[in-house]
Protein backbone atom coordinates (compact mmCIF):
# COMPACT_ATOMS: atom_id res chain seq x y z
CA UNK A 1 0.00 0.00 0.00
CA UNK A 2 1.38 3.35 -1.24
CA UNK A 3 1.41 7.08 0.46
CA UNK A 4 0.96 10.52 -1.37
CA UNK A 5 4.30 10.16 -2.94
CA UNK A 6 5.10 9.18 -6.50
CA UNK A 7 5.25 5.14 -5.47
CA UNK A 8 6.80 2.35 -7.43
CA UNK A 9 4.98 -1.20 -6.90
CA UNK A 10 7.34 -4.19 -8.09
CA UNK A 11 5.08 -7.63 -8.42
CA UNK A 12 6.06 -11.02 -8.44
CA UNK A 13 3.01 -12.80 -8.11
CA UNK A 14 -0.60 -12.76 -8.92
CA UNK A 15 -1.42 -12.79 -5.03
CA UNK A 16 0.51 -9.58 -4.65
CA UNK A 17 -2.21 -7.21 -4.68
CA UNK A 18 -1.18 -2.99 -5.08
CA UNK A 19 -3.32 -0.87 -3.33
CA UNK A 20 -3.72 3.16 -3.81
CA UNK A 21 -6.06 6.15 -3.14
CA UNK A 22 -7.05 9.02 -5.19
CA UNK A 23 -4.84 11.78 -5.87
CA UNK A 24 -1.88 10.56 -4.27
CA UNK A 25 1.12 10.98 -6.84
CA UNK A 26 1.72 9.48 -10.05
CA UNK A 27 2.50 5.70 -9.44
CA UNK A 28 3.50 2.67 -11.29
CA UNK A 29 4.36 -1.26 -11.24
CA UNK A 30 6.70 -2.71 -12.13
CA UNK A 31 5.87 -6.47 -12.95
CA UNK A 32 8.76 -8.81 -12.75
CA UNK A 33 7.51 -11.73 -12.91
CA UNK A 34 4.07 -13.08 -13.18
CA UNK A 35 2.22 -16.50 -13.38
CA UNK A 36 -0.69 -14.99 -15.44
CA UNK A 37 -0.45 -13.63 -19.14
CA UNK A 38 -1.63 -10.28 -18.19
CA UNK A 39 -2.15 -7.87 -15.62
CA UNK A 40 -4.41 -5.04 -14.90
CA UNK A 41 -3.71 -1.81 -13.13
CA UNK A 42 -5.65 -1.35 -9.85
CA UNK A 43 -7.60 1.49 -9.47
CA UNK A 44 -5.58 4.94 -8.75
CA UNK A 45 -2.49 4.05 -10.02
CA UNK A 46 -1.50 5.76 -13.41
CA UNK A 47 1.43 3.53 -15.02
CA UNK A 48 2.77 -0.33 -15.76
CA UNK A 49 5.82 -1.88 -16.97
CA UNK A 50 6.62 -4.85 -17.96
CA UNK A 51 9.74 -5.47 -16.41
CA UNK A 52 10.50 -9.29 -17.36
CA UNK A 53 11.06 -11.27 -20.62
CA UNK A 54 8.00 -13.00 -20.22
CA UNK A 55 5.03 -11.83 -22.93
CA UNK A 56 2.71 -10.04 -20.26
CA UNK A 57 -0.30 -7.67 -21.66
CA UNK A 58 -1.18 -4.52 -19.62
CA UNK A 59 -4.52 -3.19 -19.06
CA UNK A 60 -5.24 -0.11 -18.05
CA UNK A 61 -7.82 1.35 -16.10
CA UNK A 62 -10.33 4.91 -16.15
CA UNK A 63 -6.95 7.28 -15.43
CA UNK A 64 -4.65 8.24 -18.23
CA UNK A 65 -2.45 5.40 -18.04
CA UNK A 66 0.97 4.84 -19.74
CA UNK A 67 1.71 1.19 -20.17
CA UNK A 68 4.89 -0.29 -21.13
CA UNK A 69 5.65 -3.25 -22.91
CA UNK A 70 9.24 -5.44 -22.91
CA UNK A 71 10.80 -7.15 -26.20
CA UNK A 72 8.85 -10.10 -26.35
CA UNK A 73 4.84 -10.04 -27.86
CA UNK A 74 2.69 -7.55 -25.65
CA UNK A 75 -0.75 -6.81 -25.82
CA UNK A 76 -1.24 -3.23 -24.22
CA UNK A 77 -4.96 -1.95 -23.40
CA UNK A 78 -5.37 1.54 -21.88
CA UNK A 79 -8.41 1.04 -21.24
CA UNK A 80 -10.98 4.05 -20.47
CA UNK A 81 -8.60 7.22 -20.88
CA UNK A 82 -5.87 9.23 -22.72
CA UNK A 83 -3.19 6.54 -22.21
CA UNK A 84 0.19 6.33 -23.69
CA UNK A 85 1.19 2.62 -24.88
CA UNK A 86 4.74 1.77 -25.40
CA UNK A 87 6.06 -1.17 -27.14
CA UNK A 88 9.06 -2.73 -27.75
CA UNK A 89 10.87 -5.43 -30.05
CA UNK A 90 8.23 -7.82 -30.01
CA UNK A 91 5.33 -8.13 -32.30
CA UNK A 92 2.74 -6.00 -30.20
CA UNK A 93 -0.72 -5.71 -30.07
CA UNK A 94 -2.31 -1.46 -29.22
CA UNK A 95 -5.94 -1.61 -28.27
CA UNK A 96 -7.14 1.97 -28.90
CA UNK A 97 -10.65 3.17 -27.63
CA UNK A 98 -10.06 7.27 -26.98
CA UNK A 99 -9.24 9.50 -29.61
CA UNK A 100 -6.54 10.57 -27.45
CA UNK A 101 -4.46 7.51 -27.05
CA UNK A 102 -0.65 7.38 -27.98
CA UNK A 103 0.99 4.19 -29.81
CA UNK A 104 4.76 4.39 -29.09
CA UNK A 105 6.89 2.25 -31.26
CA UNK A 106 10.21 2.95 -32.72
CA UNK A 107 11.06 1.57 -36.38
CA UNK A 108 12.35 -2.26 -36.89
CA UNK A 109 10.63 -3.39 -33.55
CA UNK A 110 7.94 -6.17 -34.87
CA UNK A 111 5.30 -6.29 -36.54
CA UNK A 112 2.45 -4.53 -34.74
CA UNK A 113 -1.23 -4.10 -34.60
CA UNK A 114 -3.46 -1.68 -33.55
CA UNK A 115 -7.14 -2.89 -32.70
CA UNK A 116 -9.13 0.32 -32.86
CA UNK A 117 -12.36 0.67 -31.94
CA UNK A 118 -12.68 4.68 -32.90
CA UNK A 119 -11.71 5.89 -36.39
CA UNK A 120 -8.06 5.92 -36.65
CA UNK A 121 -4.99 6.37 -38.73
CA UNK A 122 -1.82 4.42 -38.21
CA UNK A 123 1.26 6.35 -36.30
CA UNK A 124 4.64 6.01 -37.35
CA UNK A 125 6.54 1.98 -37.29
CA UNK A 126 3.04 0.82 -36.53
CA UNK A 127 2.37 -1.98 -39.37
CA UNK A 128 -1.16 -3.41 -39.31
CA UNK A 129 -4.56 -2.00 -38.41
CA UNK A 130 -7.68 -3.70 -37.31
CA UNK A 131 -11.10 -1.74 -36.84
CA UNK A 132 -13.44 -3.41 -33.82
CA UNK A 133 -17.37 -3.24 -34.14
CA UNK A 134 -18.87 0.08 -35.97
CA UNK A 135 -18.58 2.40 -39.26
CA UNK A 136 -15.23 3.00 -38.86
CA UNK A 137 -12.23 4.36 -41.12
CA UNK A 138 -9.13 3.29 -41.06
CA UNK A 139 -6.08 4.96 -42.67
CA UNK A 140 -2.53 3.33 -43.17
CA UNK A 141 1.22 5.35 -43.20
CA UNK A 142 4.32 4.73 -45.42
CA UNK A 143 4.63 1.07 -44.13
CA UNK A 144 3.75 -2.08 -45.66
CA UNK A 145 0.27 -2.48 -43.96
CA UNK A 146 -2.75 -4.60 -43.83
CA UNK A 147 -6.20 -3.01 -42.60
CA UNK A 148 -8.92 -5.16 -41.74
CA UNK A 149 -12.57 -4.00 -41.78
CA UNK A 150 -15.57 -5.28 -39.37
CA UNK A 151 -19.38 -5.69 -40.29
CA UNK A 152 -20.27 -2.34 -40.42
CA UNK A 153 -19.37 0.09 -43.65
CA UNK A 154 -15.86 1.17 -43.23
CA UNK A 155 -13.16 3.28 -45.46
CA UNK A 156 -10.30 2.16 -45.66
CA UNK A 157 -6.94 3.61 -46.96
CA UNK A 158 -3.91 2.72 -46.73
CA UNK A 159 -1.37 5.42 -47.80
CA UNK A 160 1.28 5.21 -49.37
CA UNK A 161 2.93 2.00 -49.35
CA UNK A 162 1.69 -1.48 -50.93
CA UNK A 163 -1.07 -2.13 -48.65
CA UNK A 164 -3.21 -5.20 -48.44
CA UNK A 165 -7.05 -3.60 -47.55
CA UNK A 166 -9.49 -6.71 -46.16
CA UNK A 167 -13.11 -6.06 -46.18
CA UNK A 168 -15.61 -7.43 -44.10
CA UNK A 169 -19.89 -7.65 -43.97
CA UNK A 170 -20.34 -4.35 -44.64
CA UNK A 171 -20.48 -1.51 -47.73
CA UNK A 172 -17.16 -0.62 -47.46
CA UNK A 173 -14.99 1.35 -49.15
CA UNK A 174 -11.56 1.05 -50.38
CA UNK A 175 -9.28 3.96 -50.79
CA UNK A 176 -6.34 3.16 -53.84
CA UNK A 177 -3.52 5.01 -55.14
CA UNK A 178 -2.98 4.45 -59.04
CA UNK A 179 0.43 3.53 -59.77
CA UNK A 180 2.14 4.47 -63.30
CA UNK A 181 4.38 1.62 -65.04
CA UNK A 182 6.46 1.77 -67.64
CA UNK A 183 7.58 5.24 -69.25
CA UNK A 184 6.34 7.49 -72.19
CA UNK A 185 3.06 6.08 -74.23
CA UNK A 186 3.87 2.76 -72.89
CA UNK A 187 3.24 3.43 -69.63
CA UNK A 188 -0.15 1.70 -67.44
CA UNK A 189 -1.64 2.30 -64.19
CA UNK A 190 -2.15 -0.45 -61.92
CA UNK A 191 -3.42 -0.30 -58.41
CA UNK A 192 -0.96 0.58 -55.50
CA UNK A 193 -2.73 -2.00 -53.01
CA UNK A 194 -4.55 -5.49 -53.07
CA UNK A 195 -8.12 -5.86 -51.96
CA UNK A 196 -9.76 -8.25 -50.19
CA UNK A 197 -13.68 -9.11 -50.24
CA UNK A 198 -15.49 -11.98 -50.30
CA UNK A 199 -18.79 -12.62 -51.98
CA UNK A 200 -22.14 -11.30 -50.56
CA UNK A 201 -20.64 -9.13 -48.34
CA UNK A 202 -22.29 -5.79 -48.75
CA UNK A 203 -22.30 -3.11 -51.62
CA UNK A 204 -18.39 -2.12 -52.10
CA UNK A 205 -16.64 0.72 -53.85
CA UNK A 206 -12.95 0.80 -55.16
CA UNK A 207 -12.51 4.69 -54.85
CA UNK A 208 -8.94 6.03 -57.34
CA UNK A 209 -6.39 8.11 -56.51
CA UNK A 210 -4.02 9.87 -58.15
CA UNK A 211 -2.19 13.34 -57.35
CA UNK A 212 -2.36 16.30 -60.04
CA UNK A 213 1.28 15.73 -60.36
CA UNK A 214 1.39 12.22 -61.13
CA UNK A 215 -1.54 12.78 -63.53
CA UNK A 216 0.37 15.36 -65.32
CA UNK A 217 3.61 13.39 -65.63
CA UNK A 218 1.64 10.66 -67.22
CA UNK A 219 1.81 9.98 -70.80
CA UNK A 220 0.49 6.27 -71.40
CA UNK A 221 -2.88 4.47 -71.22
CA UNK A 222 -5.27 3.82 -67.83
CA UNK A 223 -7.30 1.17 -67.76
CA UNK A 224 -8.82 -0.25 -64.64
CA UNK A 225 -11.37 -2.98 -64.40
CA UNK A 226 -13.49 -3.69 -61.16
CA UNK A 227 -12.06 -6.90 -59.60
CA UNK A 228 -14.55 -9.29 -58.32
CA UNK A 229 -17.17 -8.92 -54.91
CA UNK A 230 -16.65 -5.19 -56.02
CA UNK A 231 -19.45 -3.26 -56.76
CA UNK A 232 -18.88 0.42 -57.46
CA UNK A 233 -15.76 2.05 -59.32
CA UNK A 234 -15.23 6.08 -58.04
CA UNK A 235 -12.13 8.03 -60.02
CA UNK A 236 -13.23 11.20 -59.21
CA UNK A 237 -10.28 11.91 -57.05
CA UNK A 238 -7.76 11.00 -60.16
CA UNK A 239 -8.19 14.40 -61.75
CA UNK A 240 -8.17 14.79 -65.44
CA UNK A 241 -6.20 11.15 -66.23
CA UNK A 242 -7.76 9.53 -69.15
CA UNK A 243 -9.29 6.30 -68.00
CA UNK A 244 -10.85 3.38 -69.14
CA UNK A 245 -12.94 1.86 -66.47
CA UNK A 246 -14.86 -1.32 -66.78
CA UNK A 247 -17.80 -2.76 -64.72
CA UNK A 248 -18.10 -6.45 -63.54
CA UNK A 249 -21.46 -8.49 -64.11
CA UNK A 250 -22.72 -6.95 -60.65
CA UNK A 251 -25.15 -3.98 -61.24
CA UNK A 252 -22.39 -1.30 -60.78
CA UNK A 253 -22.27 2.45 -60.06
CA UNK A 254 -18.95 4.06 -62.20
CA UNK A 255 -18.29 7.46 -61.74
CA UNK A 256 -15.91 9.49 -64.14
CA UNK A 257 -13.08 12.39 -63.44
CA UNK A 258 -12.45 15.57 -65.52
CA UNK A 259 -10.62 14.14 -68.32
CA UNK A 260 -11.66 12.19 -71.35
CA UNK A 261 -12.73 8.96 -69.96
CA UNK A 262 -14.37 5.69 -71.29
CA UNK A 263 -16.93 4.29 -68.96
CA UNK A 264 -17.95 0.51 -69.89
CA UNK A 265 -20.77 -1.06 -67.16
CA UNK A 266 -20.16 -4.44 -68.63
CA UNK A 267 -22.78 -7.01 -67.70
CA UNK A 268 -25.18 -5.91 -64.78
CA UNK A 269 -27.87 -2.88 -64.23
CA UNK A 270 -25.52 -0.25 -64.08
CA UNK A 271 -25.34 3.32 -63.49
CA UNK A 272 -22.63 5.27 -65.23
CA UNK A 273 -21.69 9.45 -64.30
CA UNK A 274 -19.74 11.11 -66.80
CA UNK A 275 -17.30 13.76 -65.03
CA UNK A 276 -17.30 17.56 -66.19
CA UNK A 277 -15.46 18.70 -68.21
CA UNK A 278 -13.74 15.47 -70.86
CA UNK A 279 -15.06 14.62 -73.21
CA UNK A 280 -16.27 10.67 -72.59
CA UNK A 281 -17.59 7.76 -74.35
CA UNK A 282 -20.54 5.64 -72.25
CA UNK A 283 -21.33 1.79 -72.80
CA UNK A 284 -23.84 0.72 -70.66
CA UNK A 285 -23.00 -2.84 -71.61
CA UNK A 286 -25.68 -5.39 -71.13
CA UNK A 287 -28.67 -4.73 -68.50
CA UNK A 288 -31.16 -1.96 -68.06
CA UNK A 289 -28.48 0.94 -67.51
CA UNK A 290 -28.78 4.70 -66.72
CA UNK A 291 -26.11 6.62 -67.78
CA UNK A 292 -25.27 10.53 -67.24
CA UNK A 293 -23.69 12.50 -69.99
CA UNK A 294 -21.53 15.71 -68.53
CA UNK A 295 -21.27 18.99 -69.82
CA UNK A 296 -18.45 17.78 -72.68
CA UNK A 297 -19.09 16.37 -75.85
CA UNK A 298 -19.93 12.94 -74.86
CA UNK A 299 -21.12 9.60 -77.09
CA UNK A 300 -23.55 7.19 -75.83
CA UNK A 301 -21.87 4.31 -77.66
CA UNK A 302 -24.10 0.63 -78.36
CA UNK A 303 -22.16 -2.23 -79.53
CA UNK A 304 -24.78 -5.05 -79.87
CA UNK A 305 -28.40 -5.45 -79.89
CA UNK A 306 -28.20 -7.45 -76.75
CA UNK A 307 -26.82 -4.76 -74.97
CA UNK A 308 -30.42 -2.63 -75.55
CA UNK A 309 -33.36 -3.50 -73.74
CA UNK A 310 -37.29 -2.90 -74.25
CA UNK A 311 -39.69 -0.11 -72.41
CA UNK A 312 -38.89 -1.20 -68.26
CA UNK A 313 -35.62 -3.10 -69.84
CA UNK A 314 -34.07 -0.29 -72.15
CA UNK A 315 -31.47 2.19 -70.82
CA UNK A 316 -32.21 6.05 -69.81
CA UNK A 317 -29.59 8.22 -70.40
CA UNK A 318 -29.66 11.77 -68.46
CA UNK A 319 -28.12 14.76 -69.44
CA UNK A 320 -27.69 14.46 -73.17
CA UNK A 321 -27.22 17.84 -75.04
CA UNK A 322 -28.71 17.76 -79.03
CA UNK A 323 -27.19 19.47 -81.49
CA UNK A 324 -29.52 21.20 -82.36
CA UNK A 325 -29.88 22.94 -78.76
CA UNK A 326 -25.76 23.13 -79.37
CA UNK A 327 -24.38 22.95 -82.67
CA UNK A 328 -21.11 21.29 -83.29
CA UNK A 329 -20.95 20.11 -79.70
CA UNK A 330 -23.77 17.97 -78.59
CA UNK A 331 -23.51 14.42 -77.84
CA UNK A 332 -23.58 11.53 -79.99
CA UNK A 333 -25.96 8.26 -79.71
CA UNK A 334 -23.29 5.83 -81.85
CA UNK A 335 -24.92 2.89 -83.65
CA UNK A 336 -22.02 2.55 -86.10
CA UNK A 337 -21.08 -1.19 -84.43
CA UNK A 338 -24.26 -2.28 -85.31
CA UNK A 339 -23.99 -1.72 -89.78
CA UNK A 340 -26.66 -0.05 -91.38
CA UNK A 341 -29.22 1.36 -89.23
CA UNK A 342 -31.16 4.65 -90.71
CA UNK A 343 -32.73 7.57 -88.97
CA UNK A 344 -36.37 7.70 -89.66
CA UNK A 345 -37.15 10.97 -87.49
CA UNK A 346 -40.10 11.66 -85.13
CA UNK A 347 -42.84 9.19 -86.58
CA UNK A 348 -45.11 7.24 -84.09
CA UNK A 349 -44.92 3.88 -86.29
CA UNK A 350 -41.71 2.27 -88.55
CA UNK A 351 -41.91 2.56 -92.34
CA UNK A 352 -41.71 -1.78 -92.49
CA UNK A 353 -37.83 -1.30 -93.87
CA UNK A 354 -35.15 -3.05 -91.56
CA UNK A 355 -32.62 -1.46 -89.30
CA UNK A 356 -34.77 1.54 -88.66
CA UNK A 357 -34.47 4.18 -85.83
CA UNK A 358 -37.36 6.26 -85.01
CA UNK A 359 -38.67 8.44 -81.80
CA UNK A 360 -41.65 9.99 -79.95
CA UNK A 361 -41.93 12.96 -77.72
CA UNK A 362 -44.20 13.25 -74.46
CA UNK A 363 -42.83 16.74 -73.87
CA UNK A 364 -40.42 16.16 -71.61
CA UNK A 365 -38.18 13.41 -72.72
CA UNK A 366 -37.44 11.18 -75.89
CA UNK A 367 -37.75 7.41 -76.48
CA UNK A 368 -36.17 6.21 -79.34
CA UNK A 369 -37.10 2.74 -80.93
CA UNK A 370 -35.40 0.43 -83.15
CA UNK A 371 -36.16 -2.64 -85.08
CA UNK A 372 -33.67 -4.95 -86.54
CA UNK A 373 -36.49 -6.36 -89.06
CA UNK A 374 -39.29 -5.03 -91.23
CA UNK A 375 -42.07 -6.53 -89.26
CA UNK A 376 -42.90 -2.74 -87.38
CA UNK A 377 -41.95 -4.49 -83.81
CA UNK A 378 -39.62 -2.34 -81.86
CA UNK A 379 -36.92 -4.74 -80.89
CA UNK A 380 -34.97 -1.67 -78.66
CA UNK A 381 -36.01 1.44 -77.08
CA UNK A 382 -33.64 3.77 -75.32
CA UNK A 383 -35.19 6.95 -73.21
CA UNK A 384 -33.58 10.51 -73.30
CA UNK A 385 -34.80 12.56 -70.64
CA UNK A 386 -35.14 16.50 -70.48
CA UNK A 387 -34.75 16.59 -74.68
CA UNK A 388 -37.90 16.62 -77.09
CA UNK A 389 -36.35 16.00 -80.11
CA UNK A 390 -33.78 14.57 -82.10
CA UNK A 391 -31.81 15.33 -85.37
CA UNK A 392 -29.65 13.02 -87.90
CA UNK A 393 -26.39 15.04 -86.27
CA UNK A 394 -27.23 13.45 -82.99
CA UNK A 395 -26.67 10.08 -83.81
CA UNK A 396 -23.81 8.33 -85.36
CA UNK A 397 -25.05 5.14 -88.13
Amino acid sequence: MGGAGNDTYYVYSDKDVVSENASEGIDTVRVVSYAKNSYTLAANVENAIVDSKAAISLTGNALSNTLTGNDAANTLNGGAGADTLIGGKGNDTYVVDNANDNVVEKANEGTDTVNASIDYALGADVENLTLLDGALEGTGNELKNTLIGNAGNNTLDGGAGVDKLVGGAGDDTYIVDLLAKGVGSKATVVLEDTIIESAKQGVDTLALRMSDAAVNAFQGKATITLGANLENLDARATGTLGITLTGNAADNIIWGNTGNNTLNGGAGNDTLHAGNGGNNVLIGGTGADTLYAGSGIDTIKFNALNEMGLDDKQDVIHGFTTDAANPGKGDKLDFSALKGYKFAGEASDFSGAAKELRYVTDGSSVTLYGTSNADHSADFSIKLVGITSLTAADLVL
